[in-house]
């Protein structure tokens, strides 16, 4: 990461990556504490008290400084323990900093691997047909809605929604919305939305109005 800057989760100062260690626990592969911070604030503790707490299954935060259980930290897949404790790490994740990391975290292709890995595990594969085995059953109309809507792209009778722009905003649409309800009769009456609008649609917080022209 050559010329990038971060900002130190304690002194607020941006510096070069290269003054971070590096954390494989983080979103981006740094420290949330540059080496400065780190070594200042972080007691002083021998080998034998690490081995002692660990042993007793306890690990000290490194962002609030308390001695906490395994339970309050994330357990990375490798079994790891990140260095900083649940609480801490959802208040980094609400910081301006933390949303941007997570933005690019989801965009990348690190994260569509992970995705990709999990929900290719029989045992997921299992849990997400039966959810929706569960949801067909408790709405038949609108997943027969959905089900004519797939069809209708496998047969080339209607682009995949991802191929047009979304009739709100005009970005990039990711579903399609029936916008006049899931009746037999309106199965194929659907507007591509974007993932931001399409739930401010099923709420009523904006309306579509059918003059708006759908735009590949």
């Amino acid at each position: 990461m050559p010329n990038q800057v971060k900002s130190c989760f304690r002194c607020k100062q941006e510096k070069d990556v290269s003054e971070f260690n590096k954390n494989k626990a983080t979103r981006d592969g740094y420290s949330v504490y540059c080496k400065a911070c780190r070594s200042s604030y972080a007691p002083k503790r021998s080998k034998k008290e690490y081995a002692r707490l660990f042993s007793e299954g306890l690990k000290q935060c490194q962002k609030c400084e308390t001695v906490k259980p395994f339970d309050d930290f994330y357990v990375m897949k490798d079994g790891a323990v990140p260095s900083i404790c649940k609480d801490c790490s959802k208040a980094y994740a609400k910081t301006q900093e933390g949303k941007e990391i997570a933005k690019r975290y989801y965009q990348s292709p690190r994260r569509k691997a992970a995705v990709k890995e999990y929900t290719s595990r029989p045992d997921v594969k299992r849990r997400i047909n039966d959810n929706h085995k569960w949801y067909a059953k408790d709405n038949p109309d609108k997943s027969s809605a959905r089900r004519a809507v797939g069809d209708a792209i496998k047969s080339n009778k209607m682009p995949p929604a991802k191929y047009c722009k979304c009739v709100i905003c005009n970005q990039q649409a990711r579903d399609y919305h029936h916008y006049l309800g899931y009746d037999r009769c309106h199965r194929l009456d659907v507007i591509p939305v974007c993932r931001t609008c399409h739930p401010k649609l099923d709420k009523g917080e904006i309306e579509y109005t059918p003059s708006r022209a759908m735009t590949e």
